[in-house]
């Protein structure tokens, strides 16, 4: 059985999702932060296949954070998936310019030390649930890439790996990870991975200001 981590998530409705990020944070009185916390795999949030925009880019964040000099602490991991529009690839800055239409979207803050474990609903089946596991590697500066390893498991007695893939990316800069399906005949699960590197508390205030305003 895989080790439960703490999680934070939140969910997009329409257009208010934003400010569900501001507003989770606020009621768990860790503003400072910028996360929730809990010791449960939460389901990443159904988001109803909206048309949103994700990935986008704070500039506060960019200006502040972007120098070789500042320590990054830790990292906003944006996460979306289940996404039904065709994008282009390589993606570049396409999402920058078109909103897409995604049923889920989740997010969490790591120092990079434990895995982060997200349940899919999986509607056939009852007695197993498909987990996504995703370790981050914080590198010493904001000029540096970070390295995302996610593992997507089918829980049970015992679990099983259907498979496992590590990427690479900069700062506010979304990878495209396709992962392979259980079966063959299945369409295989999409999702697209935004980091935001964060040097201290005030980092993650300007984040999520930046994303209220968006």
């Amino acid at each position: 059985m895989f080790e439960q981590g703490n999680v934070y998530h939140c969910k997009r409705k329409g257009t208010h999702w934003k400010k569900e990020i501001l507003f989770i944070a606020m009621i768990s009185g860790m503003l400072a932060l910028g996360c929730a916390s809990s010791v449960l795999t939460e389901t990443l949030p159904d988001n109803g296949n909206s048309f949103i925009q994700i990935a986008q880019p704070c500039e506060t964040l960019a200006a502040a954070d972007n120098e070789s000099d500042r320590k990054i602490d830790s990292v906003f991991i944006e996460i979306v998936g289940e996404i039904e529009t065709a994008f282009p690839r390589p993606v570049e800055d396409w999402f920058l310019h078109h909103k897409v239409e995604a049923k889920i979207v989740g997010g969490f803050k790591t120092y990079g030390a434990s895995p982060y474990h997200f349940k899919i609903d999986d509607a056939d089946s009852e007695t197993q649930d498909i987990i996504l596991i995703i370790t981050t590697t914080l590198p010493d500066n904001p000029l540096e890439q970070v390295s995302i390893t996610v593992k997507m498991i089918r829980s049970g007695m015992e679990d099983v790996t259907i498979d496992e893939k590590i990427v690479a990316t900069t700062h506010q800069k979304p990878v495209v990870l396709e992962l392979k399906s259980e079966n063959s005949t299945d369409v295989s699960p999409i999702f697209v991975i935004t980091p935001y590197l964060l040097a201290g508390d005030e980092s993650m205030q300007k984040l999520l200001l930046c994303k209220t305003n968006q």
